[in-house]
């Protein structure tokens, strides 16, 4: 039998455990199955799905990356994107998954990653969004820089994320399901014919565009859905030409990415078809 003082001793370690052993992050090591080469070095806040929801990042990107373009140098899972589902330290080059500070993002990735379907319909969808920013920065500007790019920056995005579902209706479908406004999600539906929102609550960089996602989707997209990865990778290729050229113009005509959308619109759409063209 135990003396009482020796009771008390394990008592109280048992006290120390229960409350800093559940805070203490557990290693990359502690979820073998996590890709190392595409999240770099992760560390991991110790709760339920904590692997999975590093796996989950991991899987995203790797599907990703066999339709992207090539770029000169790959980017990590832990760039720009991450920021919005874990913490990045770029010193430790550590990234800390469920460690997260945005109510809207805590809500999908903490509850939800047990779900398949969930994950199909709402996190894959925003992580592959996310990552696709970090294409656009290394093949049309730098993240520094990008407010005036930011409408065509969050087209991409959602043109990827669309890819990934192949659903022309991912990033409406996430959106919807985690809350947002119906008008606002349904604004970013390839398959929905919009023009650009009058409400300035929905007109913004993320909708701006809306007349040209529809586009795409009624003149590309949808005659040869699903795509290929190979004619995903041409297809992203030739948007960031048609983007490029698209820039080029609204900066020699100074025009606003948002409030000047009814012009840049016809723009862009007659951009995609010069360089989609060109591609068969």
């Amino acid at each position: 039998m135990y003396s009482v003082n020796m009771r008390i001793l394990l008592f109280v370690l048992f006290l120390v455990a229960l409350v800093f052993g559940t805070d203490k992050p557990s290693q990359a090591d502690d979820c073998p199955q996590i890709d190392k080469e595409v999240l770099g070095e992760v560390q991991l806040i110790k709760g339920t799905s904590s692997c999975a929801g590093a796996e989950s990042l991991a899987s995203v990107v790797r599907k990703i990356r066999r339709f992207a373009p090539v770029l000169p140098k790959e980017p990590p899972a832990i760039s720009m994107w991450v920021r919005e589902f874990a913490t990045y330290n770029p010193v430790t080059n550590v990234i800390t998954i469920f460690d997260i500070t945005n109510p809207y993002f805590e809500n999908i990735v903490r509850n939800q990653l047990s779900r398949n379907q969930y994950f199909e319909q709402v996190v894959g969808p925003n992580f592959a969004h996310e990552y696709a920013h970090t294409i656009f920065y290394q093949m049309i500007g730098d993240e520094e820089n990008s407010s005036e790019l930011d409408a065509f920056n969050e087209f991409f995005a959602d043109l990827v994320a669309v890819l990934f579902s192949n659903n022309p209706q991912a990033m409406s479908k996430a959106l919807e399901l985690s809350g947002d406004d119906r008008a606002a999600a349904l604004a970013r539906d390839f398959s929905h014919k919009q023009s650009v929102p009058t409400d300035p609550y929905i007109r913004h960089e993320y909708t701006a565009l809306s007349p040209t996602r529809h586009f795409l989707w009624s003149n590309y997209l949808s005659q040869y859905w699903p795509l290929t990865n190979p004619a995903k990778r041409l297809l992203l290729e030739q948007t960031i030409k048609a983007i490029r050229l698209t820039i080029d113009t609204v900066d020699t005509l100074q025009l606003d990415g948002v409030k000047d959308a009814e012009k840049i619109n016809p723009i862009f759409q007659s951009n995609l078809i010069r360089t989609l063209s060109k591609s068969h």
